[in-house]
């Protein structure tokens, strides 16, 4: 399967998102200014999909680009939590049951902590649930 050939394929339904590309990579910027980017890279061994900071990799294609898609729903946010001005921690939420439920963090061991922190929520809305599979399907290629 050709992911990248394939979420462009996805994304003629939405013609008012912006992307840019590369034989390797395809990145949707954020619809409005509270979303958050949503790329894809095709690596050597398997894909590595990104949400602004926060990241995670996945072996079968079919996997990454549930993941992707989960990226541009409203049933997914992130928590971003700033030092000063540089982004440290990214957690992903899920909307689950009426209530966001944290799924995973990523962070960076190195950040001025001395700094006040303070935390924003971002969140793109495009409905694409149709196309990204259940809570269950994402919670599983998440932890394959």
């Amino acid at each position: 399967m050709d992911v990248i050939a394939e979420i462009k394929n996805r994304l003629r339904r939405y013609p008012h998102l912006r992307f840019s590309e590369t034989s390797r990579s395809i990145e949707v910027l954020p619809p409005e200014q509270s979303g958050f980017p949503v790329a894809l890279f095709v690596e050597r061994n398997g894909y590595t999909v990104h949400f602004s900071g926060w990241h995670e990799n996945f072996e079968s294609p079919r996997d990454a680009l549930n993941c992707f898609s989960y990226g541009l729903s409203g049933d997914c946010r992130l928590r971003v939590t700033y030092r000063g001005s540089m982004a440290h921690r990214w957690i992903l939420e899920e909307h689950r049951n009426g209530r966001w439920v944290a799924e995973s963090t990523t962070g960076l061991f190195f950040f001025p902590f001395w700094r006040r922190a303070r935390t924003v929520v971002l969140q793109n809305r495009i409905e694409v649930a149709a196309e990204q599979g259940t809570a269950a399907d994402r919670a599983t290629a998440r932890s394959s």
